[in-house]
C-alpha cells in the first residue's frame, strides 16, 4: 500500500507510510537476518523512496540481504522464490548479469504462470523508479526482463 500511495502521488501520507514500512521490514530483518523476506521488502521500499538517505541505506542493506539469500542457495537454489529474490535484488542493485542469469533460471524452474507474473510486476515497479531517476537504460533492462517473464508466463498459461 505504501508503494501504491507513493506511485500515485499521494505524498501527504506516502512518505510517512513508506518510512513506517521500511522501519518495520528492517526491524524484522535485523531480528532474524536468516529470513531474507523482510530484507528484500525493505530494500525495495528504500529504492522506491529514492531520496539520498534511502539510497545510502540501501547500499548498506543490499549486500546483507544478498548474503542472506545466498545462504538459502542463491542462484543454485531449487526454490523459485529464492531465485526470484536474487533476480529482484540484482535489478535493484543494477547487477544485470546476475539478473539475466536469475531470470533465465527462474523461467526454467517455474511451472505456473502466477509466480512469473508476480516477479514481473515487481520488476515493472522497480523500472518505474529507475525512469523517475532518469536511469532509462536501467529501466529498459528491468522492463525487458519483465517482458521475458511475462512471455514465459503466457506460454505456461496456454499449456
Amino acid at each position: 500500500m505504501a508503494a501504491d500511495e507513493k506511485r500515485n502521488g499521494n505524498d501527504l501520507t506516502a512518505d510517512a507510510t513508506v518510512d513506517l514500512a521500511i522501519r518495520a521490514y528492517c526491524d524484522g530483518f535485523m531480528a532474524d537476518p536468516r529470513d531474507y523476506y523482510p530484507g528484500v521488502n525493505a530494500a525495495r521500499l528504500l529504492f522506491i523512496k529514492g531520496d539520498e538517505r534511502s539510497l545510502s541505506d540501501l547500499q548498506h542493506l543490499l549486500p546483507v540481504v544478498s548474503f542472506s539469500v545466498a545462504r538459502q542457495g542463491g542462484l543454485a537454489s531449487g526454490d523459485p522464490w529464492v531465485v526470484a529474490t536474487v533476480l529482484e535484488l540484482a535489478v535493484i542493485g543494477g547487477d544485470w548479469i546476475t539478473a539475466e542469469r536469475a531470470a533465465g533460471k527462474l523461467m526454467t524452474m517455474v511451472d505456473n504462470a502466477w509466480r512469473l507474473e508476480t516477479t514481473a510486476r515487481s520488476l515493472r515497479e522497480i523500472s518505474t523508479y529507475y525512469e523517475r531517476r532518469d536511469l532509462c537504460d536501467d529501466a529498459k533492462q528491468a522492463n525487458e526482463l519483465a517482458n521475458q517473464l511475462e512471455r514465459r508466463a503466457r506460454s505456461l498459461a496456454g499449456q
